[in-house]
Parts: structure tokens; C-alpha cells; sequence
């Protein structure tokens, strides 16, 4: 590795031979001078290392870079929901045409988590029928170049793949041609028959409504007719609309509710205090007092919701399904959706599922 007596870049003369740079340090000029330069904090490089673009990051870190896509350090992966595999898409590129365009391997997310920014990931709330999570990670998803590697199984411009008969944003869309009873049940794919089920199911969501109105109007009649006023009819329309309101319980993870600024500010300063004692008894490191403050991601204060309530609330809201119904109104809208749609909306499917429950929800009695 000697061209006109000195020692290209990557190695260093030691006694009269050229020797390749130890791991973690690099020399990007030819000459006969020693490997000065070493790779940022948490990165490390392979021997023979002739720049900065031969440090890759560690496991579980990930590259911070600047201008001209340069690395300026790596930052350790905490982030809830993302994993770091450190080094390379693609693995190691050791030909020299190669080296200046390697990538660096980004943080994915894992199974359950949708991953939203470089450094954030969302929890997925809907399960399959087997209650799978319906997001799948990303790494599935990257090429050796770092891109999205199939745009049609996966989703969003960081890469997410959604199991079967799902797409969209969390995952939480049911592909054309599948259905879910509702929101955030699983999908499962239409069976051919959707005009049936829709007639069917639409027919026994109308009985049902009518059924619970003759008998919020007949009890509204006694009591007009038994010269008493009609509390029972108030009481029953503020069941409803106060089980109505209540539904949002279901419907989203309250634990994942951020505190007030005031709050996080006032635990970040006694967790400071803490700390301090902590390190002048020389009980706990700098760099790992710094890992417990509130500003990292793995310490954020969330409010503490009990788990009971929702638990309750949940129980309230799946006693209907104990009563045998024949399908899914919203089910069925979406097969015969995807069944008829195109030839009355042809410009979208996805317009035309749109288009058919706005139809039937606007002429609902």
C-alpha cells in the first residue's frame, strides 16, 4: 500500500511498511504520517480507514449528520418503538468507488409501532384477528440504499409494512376489498356477497332504531296520558347522549397523554437535584444521570389514567354485541363499496367507499 514510497491514505509507515489504521481512527491523505484522526463518540470504523465516510455508528446508536451528509455523531437509540442497528445499509462497502456514497443505517421501527420521523414512532392500536399487531416494523421495508423499498406494501416515506388488508396511517385502513365491523376491529376480506349483506344488515340496523324509538315514544305517551311528566324519556336521552360522549374512552389510549410543561419542568429539577446528590456520593455517572431527565424521550411524565375506566367503559360498550346482529352496516358499505362503486364513482375506489357512506348515512332516518 506504497506508491512512490508513501503510504496511501488509510495507512501509516511503522518501521518500513505501510500498515493499515487501527479500527476507529482514519487518514484520508497519502503520506507517511500516523492515523491522527479518530471517528465522533460511539462510532467506530474498519481498519484502513481513509475518512470520516468509513465511521459508521455502533448498535444501538444512529447517525447525526450535517452538511454534505457528513457524520457528525452518533446518537444513542431511545426512543420508544425505533431500534438502531448501527453501521451501513446494505452492510460494508469495501471498494473505494463505494465508500463516499455508503448510507447510514437509520432507526426503524419494530413490530407494533409506526414510525412517523426519524426519531418518533406512534404505538399501533389495531389488531389483527389473531390480535397481532397490523404494523410489522420497518426494516422489512428499507433497500441497501435506505429508501423505501416496495412503496406498494409499505407505507409512508419512512418505510412501514402493514400486515394483510391493512394500509394507511397506523395501519388502521382496510385495504379495497376488505371490512372491518368498526373502528379499530380487525379486516377481514369481503366474501362476494355484499348487496346481500348490505340489504340485510341495513334492514336490521333500521328495526333495531325504529324498535328503540316506538319504545322511547310509548313510554314519552303514558306519561303524557297519566298527567306526569315524561322523566323517564329525559332520562333515557341522557344515557344515550352521555354514553355517546363517553365512547372516546374506547377509542384512544389516554396514557399516552403528554403532562403540563409546568409538570415536566418541576420533575426535571427534582430529578436534578436527585442526581447531584447522587453524583457527589459518586453513586451514579454524569452520562447516565443525564439519561433520566425529562427531556429524553424515555422520560417523559404522561398522565396517569386508570386503567379501570376504560376497562368499564369497554365492558358497557360490547354488552350490543352479545345480541346476534347479521353483519356490520359499515362492513358491508365498505365491500359493496369496493363491489360497485368504481362504475357509479370512477374516478377513485377510495372516493367512491367515501361517496357510498356518505349516501346511506345522509338519507338515514
Amino acid at each position: 500500500m506504497r506508491s512512490d514510497c508513501l503510504c496511501e491514505p488509510g495507512y501509516q509507515l511503522v518501521g518500513n511498511d505501510c500498515k493499515p489504521c487501527q479500527a476507529g481512527h482514519y487518514k484520508p491523505e497519502m503520506g507517511n504520517g500516523g492515523c491522527l484522526f479518530s471517528c465522533p463518540a460511539n462510532a467506530d470504523s474498519e481498519p484502513a480507514a481513509a475518512g470520516l465516510h468509513d465511521c459508521k455508528c455502533k448498535l444501538g446508536t444512529h447517525a447525526r449528520l450535517g452538511a454534505s451528509n457528513q457524520l457528525l455523531a452518533c446518537v444513542p437509540c431511545t426512543y420508544d418503538g425505533l431500534e438502531c442497528r448501527g453501521g451501513f445499509e446494505g452492510g460494508l462497502n469495501t471498494s473505494l468507488e463505494d465508500r463516499t456514497t455508503r448510507v447510514h443505517a437509520r432507526p426503524h421501527a419494530v413490530e407494533g409501532y409506526f414510525q412517523t420521523a426519524i426519531e418518533q414512532a406512534i404505538p399501533c392500536s389495531v389488531l389483527s384477528e389473531g390480535d397481532q399487531s397490523v404494523c410489522l416494523g420497518g426494516l422489512s421495508c428499507l433497500s441497501e440504499a435506505g429508501d423505501v423499498d416496495d412503496a406498494t406494501t409499505c407505507v409512508g416515506v419512512w418505510g412501514n409494512r402493514c400486515r394483510e388488508g391493512t394500509v394507511g396511517m397506523l395501519c388502521g385502513e382496510c385495504k379495497l376489498g376488505w371490512s372491518r365491523d368498526a373502528y379499530p376491529g380487525p379486516c377481514a376480506e369481503c366474501n362476494g356477497h355484499a348487496l346481500p349483506n348490505l340489504v340485510a344488515s341495513s334492514s336490521v340496523q333500521l328495526y333495531t332504531q325504529a324498535m328503540v324509538n316506538i319504545g322511547i315514544a310509548a313510554t314519552a305517551a303514558r306519561g303524557a296520558l297519566s298527567g306526569s311528566k315524561p322523566v323517564h324519556t329525559s332520562l333515557l336521552r341522557m344515557a344515550a347522549q352521555w354514553l355517546a360522549a363517553c365512547s372516546v374512552i374506547t377509542q384512544f389510549d389516554l396514557d399516552r397523554l403528554p403532562g403540563f410543561s409546568w409538570s415536566q419542568e418541576q420533575a426535571e429539577m427534582d430529578l436534578r437535584s436527585v442526581c447531584g446528590r447522587l453524583q457527589n456520593s459518586s453513586q451514579v455517572e454524569p452520562a447516565e444521570c443525564a439519561d433520566l431527565m425529562p427531556g429524553s424521550p424515555s422520560m417523559l411524565i404522561y398522565f396517569s389514567w386508570p386503567q379501570e375506566v376504560s376497562l368499564f367503559f369497554q365492558k358497557i360498550f360490547i354488552m350490543p354485541s352479545w345480541m346476534p346482529e347479521v353483519g356490520s352496516v359499515y362492513a358491508a358499505l365498505m365491500c359493496a363499496a369496493t363491489a360497485y362503486g368504481p362504475g357509479l364513482w370512477p374516478r377513485d375506489p377510495w372516493q367512491a367507499r367515501m361517496v357510498w357512506n356518505c349516501i346511506y348515512y345522509l338519507s338515514y332516518p
